[in-house]
């Protein structure tokens, strides 16, 4: 009777730990995607800023009233209107011949 019952103890562990291990591969696989994914906007991102191309800059936002930006000397954007003018006149202001990036994270 024992060994009946610790026999089923673990299948039933087999079969929980079975899912889990999926389901890791699936978060490494969706990781991976969303890190391919950011580099791709950042390239766009970098891209247009190289060429003062204010819609590929904003291609690179979200669509929202919620959007910040706030430049490193201070000026400041908050939705996607507001956006547009502040890339607008930096791009009349300067040319970005170099941009260097950073990605900070967990990882």
């Amino acid at each position: 009777m024992v060994h009946a019952i610790m026999w089923r103890l673990a299948i039933v562990a087999a079969v929980a730990v079975c899912p889990a291990v999926d389901l890791l591969a699936a978060e490494d696989e969706a990781a991976k995607v969303a890190d391919a994914e950011l580099k791709q906007t950042l390239k766009r991102l970098v891209d247009g800023l190289k060429r003062g191309d204010v819609d590929g800059v904003l291609a690179c936002y979200a669509e929202s009233d919620d959007v910040v930006a706030i430049q490193s000397y201070g000026r400041k954007a908050i939705g996607v209107k507001e956006l547009r003018k502040l890339y607008a006149s930096t791009f009349e202001e300067v040319a970005f011949e170099q941009v260097d990036l950073a990605v900070f994270g967990v990882n």
